[in-house]
């Protein structure tokens, strides 16, 4: 492999490496509030909802709707950061394979 793929390799790798380390707070936060929406959404049950559309309670349901908009942009943010990881994992993967290439090559010149 020459020397300039190898190099973008790894310049690949330290900037995926950056990229998730900056957003390790955001994504932190995220699944805090994920788990905190599900102790929630456990108390908002079907009957609850029927029974505040039947009596009209529209600042309930709107709350509830925001509540389960927050809850998407978490898992979002939370999606978001995976695939940001297995970018990652996968230069890593590459970077690996070819020190052990390199390594191989430095052994059968030897």
């Amino acid at each position: 492999m020459p020397k300039e793929a190898e190099a973008d390799i790894r310049a690949k790798l330290e900037a995926a490496k950056a990229k998730v380390e900056s957003k390790k707070q955001e994504v932190d936060a995220a699944r805090v509030q994920i788990k905190e929406l599900v102790e929630a959404k456990k108390g908002d049950i079907e009957a609850q909802v029927a029974q505040w559309k039947a009596n009209r309670e529209h600042d309930k349901l709107v709350k509830r709707a925001e509540l389960a908009e927050v809850y998407a942009e978490a898992c979002i943010v939370v999606a978001l950061a995976s695939a940001a990881e297995a970018d990652e994992a996968v230069l890593q993967a590459v970077a690996a394979r070819m020190d052990a290439d390199g390594a191989l090559r430095t052994i059968a010149a030897g």
